[in-house]
């Protein structure tokens, strides 16, 4: 058997990290894979079909996303959440927006309104609800969802700050996945009309008015998950609702 050069095997290495990366991410931001879970080489292994460098290889880069942690003798496993971490996040991102939202309707042309409103259909378009009963979530109107948020920040110019805003909505929608995993909310929250009226004050290039709306519901959100794991203030307030993210 002729054996291949390094040349000819890398790509197919970085093709398999790339898959396993992307796999491997989307199972922990849904907590399929859940806080402070351990990742063993040899079960990643037999769970995604891979060998052991490119595995490793998307460890190590979901590490240094923070989406990873590795400690000595306990190894690779899936960071824990607590109350502390998601009001720190939900504070960074309100800061963040109030530049990222600015120098995106600063900058933004006529191509990017087309994104922004294509983006909206389709979120508008796709049910929340999962087509399987045995589903929490509907991962097309997640990956939708996503995409919609980051059109909005997508004309901003400075690709750091781009990256910053989409690194730390993956790592907050990690707790809303989190949350949801308990059960699908039975709780009114008019989500999608929310949406709406980030598309139209972004066409309208109404900053003061997108920032608030924006911040408000990602406050909302991060408000609603952390009520649900705080202990209700008088014991006879009874059961909560559990409410729409």
């Amino acid at each position: 058997m002729t054996k291949q050069s390094p040349s000819e095997e890398a790509p197919v290495a970085l093709t398999s990290a790339s898959l396993v990366y992307e796999r491997l991410r989307t199972d922990i931001l849904t907590s399929t894979l859940p806080a402070s879970a351990k990742l063993r080489i040899d079960s990643l292994r037999e769970r995604y079909g891979v060998g052991p460098i490119p595995l490793r290889e998307a460890l190590n880069r979901l590490l240094s996303e923070g989406f990873v942690a590795l400690e000595d003798r306990k190894g690779f496993y899936v960071p824990a959440v607590s109350l502390a971490e998601l009001r720190e996040l939900t504070n960074t991102r309100c800061w963040l927006n109030e530049i990222v939202l600015r120098e995106s309707l600063k900058s933004g042309d006529a191509s990017w309104e087309e994104r922004v409103v294509l983006a909206g259909y389709h979120l508008g378009r796709t049910p929340r609800e999962p087509a399987a009963k045995d589903m929490i979530i509907n991962r097309d109107w997640e990956t939708r969802h996503r995409d919609f948020h980051i059109a909005l920040v997508e004309a901003c110019p400075s690709r750091w700050l781009r990256d910053y805003h989409a690194n730390l909505f993956d790592a907050a929608d990690r707790y809303r996945h989190q949350y949801l995993s308990a059960g699908p909310p039975v709780g009114a929250r008019a989500v999608s009309d929310e949406h709406l009226g980030m598309q139209d004050l972004a066409l309208k290039r109404d900053f003061a008015g997108l920032l608030k709306l924006y911040n408000r519901h990602i406050t909302q959100t991060s408000d609603i998950i952390i009520a649900s794991v705080q202990p209700p203030p008088d014991p006879a307030a009874g059961k909560r609702t559990k409410v729409a993210t």
